[in-house]
């Protein structure tokens, strides 16, 4: 809705906070108790057999990504687009890229290129960087 109004800084208030952890379906530290017990984190309490949340797949973290990415790209936030852009990348998958992967990659290079001038260096997966044009 964000994107489709391009009102994109009403999406900051969410982006802009920090995900820990993902729910899963069981956690060590679940106990039933309720969200003010002791907890080391929100995945002792926030888990799909607590209801207070539905099942979370990998394409459904990768959407979340790419869709504060473009909200970050739109504001010109372009070190918080690759962060976002970088977890794409980085998270775990299935052992096989999806579409979001790749529009991940192809933006990713896109604003190295913004940013510095070139192709980001890619922790040392490959030793050249090329130009940008």
């Amino acid at each position: 809705m964000v994107l489709e109004s391009r009102n994109y800084r009403l999406a900051l208030p969410v982006i802009d906070k920090i995900i820990f952890n993902f729910p899963t379906e069981r956690s060590s530290e679940a106990d039933g108790s309720v969200p003010c017990g002791q907890h080391r984190d929100s995945g002792g309490y926030i888990t799909i057999d607590s209801g207070l949340t539905g099942r979370i797949s990998p394409i459904t973290v990768h959407e979340y990504y790419m869709l504060g990415a473009m909200a970050y790209i739109a504001l010109s936030k372009w070190e918080e687009a690759m962060l976002f852009l970088e977890l794409i990348l980085v998270s775990p998958n299935a052992s096989q890229a999806n579409g979001f992967m790749l529009e991940a990659y192809r933006k990713w290079i896109l604003l190295g290129c913004i940013i510095n001038g070139r192709v980001r260096r890619t922790y040392n997966f490959h030793r050249s960087s090329a130009n940008c044009i």
